[in-house]
């Protein structure tokens, strides 16, 4: 192959040549031929081969596997043993390594090229793999900071957010609209959802009487498909004993495809606004 640049650290002896004779007849450049495994991380951080065959028994303060130990690691560069009758105590050492492929010396060409040509693509798909996987991890952290800076946003804004799913169950709520609907449960859960259309099912009209139907809450009516706007809606409870008065709107939220998969509710407390009018009411009726 081509444009196949390959480092080759083997002892010195008269096969070494052989070696890299076999290699560039099939077409491999050999970057570095060097008989010690110092010589060959000095070259792998210099040169940056595609490949490096690696003799298993190298010795010296750097021997042949921790050679290709540290090539690997620090370099990224795929490795494959040159072994003949090496010992099983050496070969256990090798395998921790983690390499991709051993070829067993006297070399046959064809099985030499197979080995190569197997460990360049199972690198490739291992890098293309490691990438996917930190462009996975990058965004599921930017998508979860996002979620955290909405959460952020929602909770210090006035309105209260509620957003259901398209069963109506509850997958996010901010801290108004849980004041006014007397939860304290900071996630959504399905005793929260409970509570919740435990609170709508008394809500009441703003004559604070007659109850409001549950389906023509703007919610409920946003999971059906229809967008509401400032309908007004009574509510009384235990975080509320005196009651609320609310303006609250409805949108249905959908896919891509245009299918409806949830709703929106914004609620907004009118409660001030309401006594304002009543008191002017009574000031003109003065």
């Amino acid at each position: 192959m081509t444009n196949t640049n390959i480092l080759v650290a083997q002892d010195a002896h008269p096969g070494a040549a052989d070696l890299r004779e076999r290699l560039e007849s099939l077409r491999y450049t050999v970057c570095a031929t060097v008989s010690s495994g110092r010589e060959a991380l000095e070259k792998a951080e210099e040169m940056r081969p595609d490949l490096a065959l690696i003799d298993l028994g190298l010795d010296g303060d750097v021997d042949g596997i921790e050679a290709a130990e540290q090539i690997g690691s620090r370099f990224d560069i795929p490795v494959i043993y040159l072994t003949d009758d090496a010992d099983e105590d050496l070969l256990q050492r090798a395998r921790t390594t983690h390499p991709f492929g051993y070829v067993l010396q006297p070399f046959e060409e064809r099985q030499l090229d197979l080995n190569i040509q197997t460990a360049l693509s199972l690198h490739e798909r291992d890098k293309r793999r490691r990438e996917a996987n930190i462009q996975s991890e990058r965004t599921i952290a930017d998508v979860q900071s996002q979620i955290q800076l909405m959460k952020t946003v929602f909770n210090r804004i006035g309105d209260g957010v509620v957003v259901a799913d398209a069963d109506g169950s509850v997958q996010f709520i901010n801290s108004t609209a849980k004041h006014i609907v007397d939860m304290e449960a900071t996630e959504p859960s399905s005793e929260q959802g409970s509570k919740l259309y435990s609170s709508l099912a008394v809500s009441l009209y703003p004559d604070k009487e007659t109850p409001f139907p549950v389906d023509e809450l703007p919610l409920m009516r946003a999971i059906r498909g229809e967008a509401s706007d400032d309908v007004e809606v009574f509510i009384r409870n235990q975080e509320n004993p005196e009651g609320v008065h609310l303006s609250v709107s409805g949108r249905p939220l959908k896919d891509e495809a245009g299918a409806v998969t949830g709703g929106v509710a914004v609620l907004r407390d009118i409660t001030r606004l309401k006594q304002t009018e009543a008191e002017l009411k009574q000031t003109v009726r003065s």
